[in-house]
């Protein structure tokens, strides 16, 4: 990973065994981005038209105010205008956070993001994993959309070699 900012600890660098987006940070500047654990959280990546990724990975229980920042971080560390939006996570899963607000609701979110990022027509995506803890990666694939890939979550030591599988992103009308 090239770059990530954590509101906690601010900006740090990639590399070595901590080279993927923990929760409640924001990451950018590699083209394949990976996720730890997403079970109860969502991840949002976006992506230009050159295939440039950035992204959150928000937990249920994070304000609203957090939420915008780091999306508003991601926005402005994504070289061109955003073309597409992923989200994958447990989507409908209640929580006491920005998750719990109205327009943050699945799949009101994916309409709100899109005004707060002012890209009203950029092309959404979405897997719900529920509450399967999984690892999830995701790269920039042509046509503009996302390849994603997931493994039931590493624990201790972390694995991020093996085990990925392809899953299928749906497309938000």
């Amino acid at each position: 990973m090239g770059t990530r900012f954590s509101p906690k600890y601010g900006y740090g660098n990639g590399g070595g065994a901590d080279d993927f987006i923990r929760e409640s940070c924001v990451g950018w500047g590699n083209p394949e981005l990976t996720f730890p654990g997403v079970s109860s959280c969502s991840t949002i990546t976006l992506r230009d038209g050159a295939g440039n990724l950035s992204a959150v990975h928000l937990t249920k229980a994070d304000s609203v105010i957090t939420a915008a920042r780091l999306l508003e971080t991601a926005r402005a560390n994504l070289p061109g205008a955003i073309t597409g939006i992923l989200h994958v996570g447990g989507l409908n899963l209640e929580g006491s956070g920005w998750v719990s607000q109205p327009d943050f609701v699945w799949p009101q979110r994916a309409a709100t993001i899109r005004r707060l990022l002012q890209v009203p027509n950029a092309a959404t995506y979405y897997i719900d994993t529920g509450l399967h803890a999984s690892d999830v990666r995701v790269v920039a694939s042509a046509g503009g959309a996302f390849d994603v890939s997931m493994k039931p979550e590493s624990h201790y030591p972390a694995d991020y070699i093996n085990g990925w599988n392809p899953y299928l992103s749906h497309r938000l009308v």
